[in-house]
């Protein structure tokens, strides 16, 4: 009886400790506001994150996926390239509905030809377990920039293309991408995602603009409005994500930095600044707090600094409110 009593007295006792360490955990976890992301080469240009807190890091230099778990203060590899299949990435996007981490796979800069064009797509993995889902190659090959991706809640996925200005739909259950919209106006396409109402918004980074495309009851693109951003001009607008309230956060790559939170009223984009760094070229919502990470793509696309050590890259935070 006594020994009985023992282990339960230790079970007990295990279970508080584990109670008191989790909610610890949540604490630190709370507390942190800067990530590392260890590596040469790394290149940041897409951040997202899932329900849980999980951070997912696409190497625009590498093909590898990080991940940054809450309550760590430094991200490391998921998938490397030999599992990802990928030598370079843009935009990726956490689907926790349907447990699927979507990427837009490219090719490295400059490349050409059947293999370059083979590498271009729009690649699923499994959320949990990194598992390769499906790879849809993308239209046009490695001649097209498969840019960053939005999720509507039926799971149809719209993607950018920035070098035409063309917006892909992969419908939900189909077996490829098509068509969905295209514009003169959209050259440059970047930055998406699918508000509360199901309507897409995206900007265009070489432009600085900021479009909303209705979606019909049938899928099928609507009306177009080019919004009136309240702080004005954009400066190279990139990644761009969905949050609760109708609202969406962005971040400018050029010299202002900014990361700002915008609501749209009639054709007017709302916005107000959370605060940023210049290169800020991603952002996502976690933990309670926008972060995003200066990708030092300057060091990847301008030759003045060609050979040059673009230093550690980390994610940094804001609050949202």
């Amino acid at each position: 009886m006594a020994n009985r009593t023992w282990k339960l007295f230790t079970a007990l006792a295990c279970v508080s400790a584990l109670g008191a360490c989790a909610t610890k955990a949540v604490e630190s976890a709370a507390e942190i506001t800067e990530i590392a992301i260890p590596g040469a080469g790394v290149y940041p240009e897409s951040i997202t994150s899932s329900a849980n807190g999980d951070i997912f890091i696409g190497s625009a230099g590498t093909g590898a996926i990080l991940r940054a778990r809450p309550g760590e203060t430094a991200a490391s590899v998921w998938l490397t390239p030999g599992q990802t299949g990928m030598v370079s990435m843009l935009g990726v996007f956490a689907d926790d509905a349907r447990n699927r981490l979507l990427v837009c796979a490219r090719p490295v800069r400059g490349t050409t030809g059947p293999e370059a064009d083979a590498r271009s797509a729009l690649k699923v993995f499994a959320l949990d377990t990194g598992a390769l889902v499906a790879s849809y190659p993308f239209p046009g090959g490695a001649a097209g920039v498969c840019n960053d991706i939005g999720v509507d809640a039926h799971g149809g996925a719209f993607v950018t293309e920035t070098v035409a200005g063309k917006i892909f739909r992969l419908a939900p259950g189909a077996g490829a991408l098509e068509l969905w919209s295209e514009d003169a106006r959209f050259a440059g396409a970047d930055g998406i995602a699918v508000g509360a109402d199901g309507a897409v918004v995206f900007n265009t980074v070489t432009t600085g603009k900021l479009f909303r495309i209705a979606v019909g009851a049938d899928g099928k693109a609507g009306a177009v409005t080019e919004l009136r951003p309240s702080i004005a001009p954009l400066d190279r607008p990139d990644g761009m994500r969905a949050i609760a309230g109708g609202r969406f956060v962005q971040a400018e790559g050029g010299a202002a930095g900014r990361v700002t939170e915008f609501s749209i009223v009639g054709d007017e984009a709302r916005m107000r600044v959370l605060g940023g760094v210049p290169g800020s070229a991603t952002v996502t919502l976690a933990r309670g707090r926008v972060w995003s990470v200066d990708a030092k793509l300057r060091y990847l696309f301008d030759p003045t600094l060609a050979g040059q050590d673009p230093g550690a890259f980390s994610l940094y935070s804001l609050p949202l409110e």
